[in-house]
């Protein structure tokens, strides 16, 4: 597909005027610049006067001495609603018994509250989600693309090989049918290989989003390693000075040996609090960049990118992959930790006990083949237990999106059973790992025990003369024990190295789905927009082919037209195809897209968003920002004004036309005295289809974008609303005044009785344009289609609404409501809007009650005896 996109975003609206956008950027940036300031004086250790003080940033760093005060509020606050719990249960013990009067909530004293997210510290400044997505996008890209530069030009040698070897071949008269097994057998390796290397990119990325902080954990680690493996040191020089001077005071040759015993606790516990901050803190990272960089791809995904991409597939990514690797990066250190503390550990032995203890040493590695095999079986068994989680979440999730539909049509226990179903066979494989998992650390806790006895026992054996001393046996044990916590951790250390391995290659594999064109992605330039006087075409697409199904797999992805789906049938591989678009409107016109059911209107408006597929022969043209209005309007879970806004600035002038305009003030007087500040419900539950289809099509009216793209929002409306509506935002006002007269306009429509006042009429009919032009061309135009001719026909005998200017009564009459009207609609006065509270949260230790159950779903009376 050609395409010439100029300027173009995707769904993100951006304002016209040049001047009010360069305005808006410099507001914007002193906007963020505060907003950074903010975060350093928040954060402690981002304050300049802390980091200039070398020992406050020291302390800050091995003491973290700034969350006293919190700590100390959490103290004070937890204390005060112990109290007022103890003081109303007494209160309602005394109304119940008769002997007092109740004064607990109801005497008007605030409950106390338990340290929330406000009293809280806020995250650093470099840890903010759009910075890590824009570092991370910067990273995987530069990775990836040394990736793709090194297989090219590995396939590059290898065909330039193949190809001697063929010429060889040819001279010696060898067969060539092995050779193309062959052929197949390497471009399969070749795809697995790929695929990991994919993963090991996405590593390198993390890495780089994660530093500096993590290596600052990793120096922790070391110090915190080298303090455990020379405590037993000090314990054995302690013990050797005991045995020397039985009989005498050793204070003096043994205080120092004390205060080593001592400073290596402490150093051990700062060392290892400081390697738990960082890697908490470098996961969190990781975490947010890599589910800001999914929901980021999500959005600019293609149709051929979405081709059998399940809804649960991508939750489970988000949900279980991030999480993995946030889990990874906590213990990420342990990989490198644990084998140094064992090789210390291991010279320490041999220093100690001589070679016999090889014996033990040997009987505790032989277990690391062993658990590399059930870490292999469990990657094995997890790869084939998440096929079954996608579908059950996938199922799940579906069941929730249509609750309604579900409880209306009584299909609650056949979703039930179908969830129910996947978890079942889910738990086959998850009991399966649990089992690899239970024999891998049942190995691990007794090997280590079974290691010190064969020490000992081999040690006394070898020689008749080995005596185990105080000091020796002492401090054995303690290596042995040391060495205890690095060989107990192999296995799940292994095991979760094994799952963020397997996370990100799955998250690489979704990184690689195809997303949208780079430049349709990019954001809007003003000064390229507003240089169009208005003769120059902002849509242009010219052979338009745009194919649905079949082999691109539209409809799995959860994109399939409504129109179209009658003909390909859900979830089949049937294939409809649009054909010979060729359109173009300036800005202030308007396209009118008529047609039949199942024709292609919805696919136009979708191929123009980059939703559906493009021949390489379409050409499309698109300057300037793009707005969507579907059929099914996206509300969020948020008040009338936020789900007009979209995030955008609020501006009182251009807000109060676009209410008037899409004829929401009647609406607004509905809603109480909250107006537009009123809380909608999920999905817009407390709104009728006409209210939905209004605000969404407010949404894109007040983005101003270059190009407005409506998918029969009239559809929804009565007709004196709908004909208010149209005259407002889509009949051509001749001055440019109004609110889409700088926007080039496609509205799909049924309401064949306003194309008349139209600039521009496209007709579809099967698939196919069978016409383009006016109104007054399409009364005159000849078709030799049968199908065609009877579509133009119908449209010609539709009674066309005439130019009779704005009934002032009528609408009036639309934009009054007293009170009885908005009584009649169930608000009452002084309503407020919220219909979101608070939920309530308990504090303080759980009940006997909730343990026991705990206890008795963990295993009951045989797993209270095994623990």
């Amino acid at each position: 597909m050609k395409e010439k996109n100029v300027n173009t975003t995707r769904l993100v609206p951006a304002v016209a005027d040049a001047d009010a956008a360069d305005a808006d950027a410099a507001d914007k940036q002193v906007q963020e610049q505060e907003q950074e300031d903010h975060y350093q004086e928040l954060w402690p250790e981002n304050d300049p006067n802390r980091r200039h003080n070398v020992f406050q940033k020291v302390i800050d760093g091995l003491l973290y001495p700034y969350m006293g005060g919190i700590l100390r509020q959490g103290a004070v606050l937890h204390k005060e609603r112990k109290f007022y719990v103890f003081n109303s249960k007494h209160s309602v013990n005394s109304v119940e018994n008769g002997s007092g009067e109740e004064t607990g909530s109801g005497s008007g004293i605030a409950i106390p509250k338990e340290l929330s997210q406000e009293d809280l510290y806020q995250a650093p400044s470099h840890m903010r989600a759009e910075l890590l997505l824009d570092r991370f996008q910067m990273l995987y890209k530069q990775k990836h693309q040394e990736l793709m530069d090194r297989l090219t030009l590995e396939e590059e040698k290898k065909q330039s090989s193949e190809k001697k070897v063929k010429k060889k071949n040819d001279r010696s008269g060898v067969g060539g049918v092995e050779n193309n097994n062959n052929d197949d057998d390497h471009g399969v390796q070749r795809v697995r290989s790929s695929r990991k290397e994919r993963g090991w990119v996405l590593i390198k990325t993390l890495w780089g989003v994660s530093n500096p902080g993590y290596i600052y954990a990793g120096y922790a680690q070391l110090v915190s390693t080298l303090a455990q493996c020379f405590y037993p040191l000090a314990v054995q020089y302690l013990l050797r000075v005991l045995e020397r001077y039985p009989d005498q005071s050793v204070f003096g040759k043994g205080i120092g040996f004390v205060i080593c015993l001592f400073a290596c606790s402490i150093v051990d516990g700062i060392a290892q609090e400081r390697t738990k901050f960082g890697s908490s803190q470098a996961g969190i990272t990781i975490r947010a960049a890599t589910v800001s960089a999914i929901y980021h791809h999500m959005l600019n995904l293609s149709s051929v990118g979405k081709h059998q991409l399940l809804m649960g597939e991508t939750t489970n990514l988000v949900a279980i992959d991030c999480q993995k690797l946030f889990e990874v990066c906590q213990e990420g250190h342990l990989l490198w930790s644990c084998p140094l503390s064992m090789l210390i550990v291991m010279i320490l032995l041999l220093i100690t006990l001589g070679p016999t203890t090889l014996v033990g040493m040997i009987s505790m590695f032989m277990l690391v083949p062993v658990v590399k095999k059930v870490v292999e079986r469990m990657m094995a068994i997890r790869k084939k237990r998440a096929v079954f989680t996608d579908r059950r979440v996938d199922t799940t999730t579906a069941m929730l999106q249509a609750i309604r539909f579900c409880k209306l049509n009584n299909y609650e226990e056949k979703f039930l059973k179908r969830v129910h179903e996947a978890r079942e066979k889910e738990m086959v494989w998850v009991k399966k790992e649990l089992r690899m998992l239970g024999w891998a650390l049942s190995m691990t806790v007794l090997t280590p025990v079974v290691a010190c006895a064969l020490t000992f026992i081999t040690y006394a054996l070898v020689n008749g003369g080995n005596v185990l001393t105080s000091s020796d046996t002492f401090t054995t044990l303690l290596l042995f024990s040391v060495l205890r916590f690095p060989i107990g951790c192999a296995g799940k250390l292994m095991g979760k190295a094994a799952q963020g391995l397997e996370a990100c290659e799955r998250i690489a594999d979704f990184l690689e789905r195809e997303s949208a064109a780079a430049d349709t992605l990019e954001k809007n330039n003003n000064h390229d927009d507003e240089s169009n006087d208005g003769k120059e075409n902002v849509l242009e697409v010219k052979n338009g082919t745009f194919t649905v199904g079949g082999s691109n797999g539209d409809q799995g992805n959860g994109m399939v037209d409504p129109e179209v789906s009658g003909h390909s049938g859900f979830g089949g591989k049937a294939e409809f195809k649009l054909s010979g678009i060729n359109i173009s409107i300036k800005k202030g016109e308007t396209l009118a897209c008529v047609g039949p059911v199942g024709s292609g209107k919805s696919t136009l408006l979708h191929a123009l968003i980059g939703d559906v597929s493009s021949s390489e022969s379409s050409d499309i043209t698109m300057r300037g920002s793009v707005a969507y209005a579907s059929q099914s309007p996206f509300i969020l879970n948020a008040t009338l004004r936020d789900n007009i806004l979209f995030g955008l600035d609020y501006k009182k002038d251009l807000y109060d036309r676009v209410l008037e305009a899409c004829n929401l003030l009647p609406d607004l007087e509905k809603l109480g005295q909250a107006r537009d500040l009123t809380e909608i419900g999920e999905r817009g539950v407390t709104l009728s289809g006409g209210q939905k289809a209004r605000i969404s099509l407010a949404r894109c009216v007040y983005s101003q974008p270059s190009i407005a793209l409506f998918d029969d929002i009239l559809s929804a409306l009565d007709a004196a609303t709908g004909k208010y509506v149209f005259e407002q935002l889509f009949e051509p006002s001749g001055n440019g005044s109004g609110l889409l007269s700088k926007t080039a306009v496609i509205l799909v429509t049924h309401a064949s009785h306003f194309l008349s006042r139209v600039g521009n009429i496209l007709v579809l009919v099967k698939g196919k344009s069978v016409f383009v032009g006016n109104w007054h061309e399409l009364l005159s135009v000849q078709t030799e289609d049968c199908a065609a001719s009877q579509v133009i026909n119908s449209i010609r005998s539709s009674v066309q609404e005439k130019d009779i200017g704005s009934d002032e009564t009528s609408r009036s009459k639309r934009g009054k409501f007293g009170k009885d009207e908005a009584a009649s609609a169930g608000i009452k006065d002084g309503d407020d809007g919220i219909l979101m509270t608070e939920e309530e949260r308990d504090f303080g230790l759980s009940d006997v009650k909730t343990w026991f159950t705990w206890f008795k779903y963990a295993g009951g009376a045989w797993f209270v005896t095994l623990v």
